[in-house]
């Protein structure tokens, strides 16, 4: 919830009207999307007002398509930015549950 209303900068009305939120992945999902389309905005690739809730809900395979792949032309480095994030979280979780 503090990622949400901290960084995310949603407002808790938003945060609670969609449980969803909480159900997906922190590390897995909403940072990683949260860091892309961070890049996109600074870029100006994204429409000012997007909703970031419906951002964090879409599949995988659509974010990919609408925000990823879409702008690797214009963002070089953009896809294994955002693989390399997920890779990472999923390693620093193994890393974590083989030394428990």
């Amino acid at each position: 919830m503090e990622f949400y209303l901290n960084t995310m900068k949603f407002e808790r009305e938003a945060v609670i009207a969609t449980p969803v939120l909480m159900m997906l992945s922190l590390d897995n999902r909403i940072r990683p999307r949260y860091e892309v389309m961070n890049i996109l905005g600074s870029k100006k690739l994204v429409k000012d007002g997007l909703k970031m809730i419906w951002v964090m809900e879409i599949s995988e395979e659509r974010f990919l398509k609408i925000y990823v792949t879409k702008h690797v032309d214009k963002v070089p480095g953009l896809l294994d930015m955002y693989c390399s994030i997920i890779n990472q979280r999923k390693k620093t979780d193994r890393a974590k549950q083989l030394a428990s």
